[in-house]
């Protein structure tokens, strides 16, 4: 009876953490910022992302993440001539629709707390 039970624990264990393994596939599209529906990301193949707001769409970012943490951990590359400056990201999947999104002013995730900028996105339907 109790290897019953711990054979059966170990399965949703093991199905449980399968499932929560995210890629590139599953943010792509558009995602729309809760606070303000009228910008928000479009994730593309590539790992490219565009910030938009409103008709306003700038060209395309660079992004990397780390899809083996949970939550995900990037940078997201902004360009500015020939210079490039990162901005370190975190990228967490409440749902399959939303998104939470951090972007932190320091350099390092977790080590400035005060500079976190926090957003919560939902996917747009086609």
């Amino acid at each position: 009876m109790k290897k019953s039970i711990l054979i059966i624990t170990l399965l949703l264990f093991t199905f449980g953490a399968f499932a929560q393994k995210k890629s590139e596939n599953d943010l792509i599209g558009k995602w729309a910022f809760k606070a303000n529906p009228q910008a928000g990301l479009i994730f593309k193949k590539g790992m490219k992302v565009m910030i938009y707001k409103g008709a306003e769409q700038p060209a395309d970012l660079t992004y990397t993440a780390d899809f083996s943490k949970t939550p995900i951990k990037g940078q997201l590359l902004l360009s500015a001539g020939d210079q490039t400056f990162p901005l370190k990201v975190e990228l967490e999947f409440i749902n399959k629709n939303t998104i939470k999104w951090k972007v932190y002013k320091s350099d390092v995730p977790g080590a400035d707390q005060s500079g976190v900028v926090a957003q919560v996105l939902t996917r747009v339907k086609k």
